[in-house]
């Protein structure tokens, strides 16, 4: 019962998520997500409806978390630009991500 939230069920609107885990940890598991459509809150809807959602967002059911954000960084994004060429932009996973990473193995 929240304006902003989403969620998945059947009869909704069609959206698409492809995912793999690339690294479990105790509390968490490190994934690559590639959302196939662009639905508002897409993999925050997704990743809660599975019983995980992202870490840090308490509006899709997780925890309070010791991180100040989400768990959440496009890597790569790829777009086309008003003259029609393909723009790809990359970005390294942020230190305060990395850390959260180190402090949670195991």
């Amino acid at each position: 019962n929240h304006p902003l939230r989403r969620m998945a069920h059947l009869g909704g609107k069609r959206a698409i998520t492809k995912y793999k885990v690339l690294d479990r940890y105790k509390l968490y598991d490190y994934i690559e997500a590639h959302p196939q459509t662009g639905r508002t809150h897409q993999l925050r809807a997704h990743f809660s409806s599975l019983g995980h959602p992202i870490v840090g967002d308490r509006l899709y059911g997780a925890p309070a978390s010791k991180l100040k954000r989400y768990f959440l960084h496009a890597s790569r994004l790829d777009f086309m630009s008003p003259d029609g060429s393909v723009v790809s932009v990359q970005s390294p996973l942020p230190s305060e991500l990395q850390e959260f990473l180190r402090d949670n193995v195991g």
